[in-house]
């Protein structure tokens, strides 16, 4: 945009090319970081404080989240201003930066699947008066594993195109019925 307010109608074209090819690759980063990114986490770390009872978690992500809501008009200017910084001096860089942001991403919200999802087996097993849980056993195995087994399951069917309300539903059904039966902790 900058170019443009400098070169005015002379590079119409050629501005408007350049604007089309730059907005997949530039225009998520911002988006990402402030929109999809900190809510995020920080929603999972609320969730995850909230889930032991402590209701500061949810206070500051709603207190993060006001604050980028009112500073999104300076952030827009910072994001116009930079735009020419970044494209001439860290256009080498930004692939970087984005697979840096998206590993940081994948990292939290790995961390926290096991810790806010509380999906375990209540089976028992008994031999020679030595008593087992399923989930002591899976828990040696792979701390966890259920809770991720259920998210990448979940996420499969949602990427098959089934709605979250189904999936929503099909979890609290699959819940229930394991716990009457005594398959899953109640």
């Amino acid at each position: 945009m900058t170019i443009e307010e400098k070169g005015k109608t002379k590079s119409l074209q050629a501005i408007q090319d350049l604007k089309t090819a730059l907005m997949g690759p530039f225009s998520g980063i911002g988006d990402t970081l402030i929109w999809i990114l900190f809510p995020t986490v920080l929603g999972a770390i609320a969730a995850s404080m909230g889930k032991h009872g402590n209701s500061i978690g949810m206070w500051i992500y709603l207190a993060v989240y006001v604050l980028f809501f009112f500073l999104r008009s300076f952030l827009y200017n910072v994001g116009y201003d930079s735009g020419t910084v970044l494209m001439t001096n860290m256009s080498d860089k930004l692939s970087a930066l984005t697979d840096a942001v998206s590993v940081l991403g994948i990292a939290v919200i790995g961390a926290i699947v096991p810790l806010t999802i509380n999906f375990q087996l209540a089976l028992k097993f008994s031999q020679a008066g030595v008593t087992l849980t399923g989930q002591q056993i899976l828990d040696q195995l792979m701390p966890g594993l259920l809770s991720v087994l259920l998210t990448a399951l979940l996420y499969w069917m949602l990427k098959k195109g089934r709605k979250m309300t189904t999936l929503i539903l099909m979890v609290i059904v699959i819940a229930m019925v394991g716990a009457a039966l005594g398959i899953l902790k109640a």
